[in-house]
Order: C-alpha cells, then structure tokens, then sequence
C-alpha cells in the first residue's frame, strides 16, 4: 500500500474504497466503532 500524499485527493474511486475497506478491516479488528461508522460515512 502507498502513504497518502497531503492535499491529493482521491487518486481513482477505485484506489479510494480499496484503501476504505482495508481500514474498515483494521477497525472491526480494533473494535474501534467510532473508526467503522467513519469508514462507512465515507463509502456512503
């Protein structure tokens, strides 16, 4: 995975969900509830 470069945005949908859905991962892992409902609002 690559590093987020400050001030680019959304380098393809594509690209942007895959890295949502490997932190979404992270988070349900974590149980970090308040990290899922953000990862949801974005995908939203």
């Amino acid at each position: 995975m690559y590093a987020p470069i400050p001030g680019y945005q959304k380098p393809s949908s594509i690209d942007e969900l895959a890295l949502l859905a490997e932190t979404l991962g992270q988070q349900l892992a974590n149980k970090n509830h308040d990290g899922v409902l953000e990862c949801f609002n974005k995908i939203r």
